[in-house]
């Protein structure tokens, strides 16, 4: 009996093999894709002053220093930026690829501890967002920039309401319809992580946005999180963000004594952006060649049962 040496994936019958050998193939060129198309940031403030001072600046809203790195201002006791006046904005200063570059999304997060004072007064409590130059300020009537914005609500005679919105302005002008969420509650000086994704639809040329809140508990390390908030926003346009080339994320604060935050820690970023034109053209090569492989595997299979 004539005996012959089959190679691992092209197992009979051959139609199997064939789609065996053509999905691996497809699934590496898929995982190259996706590690090419994506991008993450962690600061922890864990190594000290210079993790904020090298990393961020601080706008200067109301003059001063606002934001200062302290030691034990963190989760869990560890390194954070102590927050000691109202309004003020700390920038992230490296530049990030714009929409315009082909970027579909961009994350922003970070950890503050939430102050909720009974009878919280309708102010600012603490803001992510996205601007096209570190001088423009994430509030107020100039400037282009997209934000998701958690703003206390009077509630009196108990504990504060807050309320997320999706807002921007373009150019100066001022967006509306980006709708806002129900009302909900925080713990005063639980540790909290917010998280807000600024998607971008290429089609329709509009932004949308998604608020992520989670209770960490009053050291900020708790295992099992509580979800307090979830919000999907509806879309905006803003031109003048589509066309940046590059932007730059802000996290902005409130009031430390009311309702504001008055410690951050855990900065982090991450970006999606569509495969560049060499990535994407490599999956194409990848595919093709699976079903060239593919189609001579199959006629050695003819051959070798002649």
């Amino acid at each position: 009996m004539n005996t012959q040496n089959i190679p691992a994936c092209t197992h009979r019958p051959a139609a199997l093999a064939r789609a065996r050998c053509f999905v691996s193939i497809v699934t590496a060129a898929l995982a190259l894709g996706a590690a090419s198309s994506a991008s993450a940031t962690l600061i922890d403030f864990n190594s000290g002053a210079t993790d904020y001072s090298d990393n961020f600046t601080e706008f200067g809203e109301t003059g001063g220093a606002n934001f200062i790195y302290s030691s034990s201002a963190g989760v869990g006791g560890g390194g954070g930026v102590a927050v000691s006046g109202n309004f003020d904005s700390m920038v992230y200063n490296t530049a990030l690829d714009g929409f315009s570059t082909g970027t579909v999304s961009i994350e922003v997060s970070v950890f503050y501890k939430a102050r909720s004072a009974t009878n919280g007064t309708n102010n600012t409590s603490i803001v992510l967002g996205l601007v096209t130059s570190p001088d423009v300020q994430l509030s107020g009537s100039a400037g282009t920039w997209l934000s998701l914005h958690i703003q206390a609500q009077a509630n009196t005679g108990g504990p504060t309401n807050f309320q997320a919105s999706f807002r921007g302005r373009d150019g100066g002008t001022g967006l509306t319809g980006g709708g806002s969420s129900g009302t909900f509650q925080v713990t005063h000086n639980n540790w909290y992580k917010f998280s807000t994704v600024f998607s971008y639809d290429i089609a329709a040329e509009t932004f949308s946005a998604t608020a992520l809140i989670l209770d960490y508990g009053a050291n900020g390390l708790a295992e099992t999180p509580t979800i307090v908030l979830s919000f999907a926003s509806n879309t905006l346009s803003n031109v003048s963000l589509t066309e940046a080339e590059q932007l730059f994320a802000v996290v902005r604060t409130g009031a430390p004594t009311a309702t504001g935050a008055n410690a951050l820690d855990n900065f982090s970023l991450a970006l999606t952006t569509v495969p560049e034109p060499a990535s994407a053209g490599l999956l194409v090569a990848l595919c093709v060649l699976g079903g060239t492989l593919s189609r001579r595997r199959h006629r050695g299979d003819v051959r070798s049962s002649d």
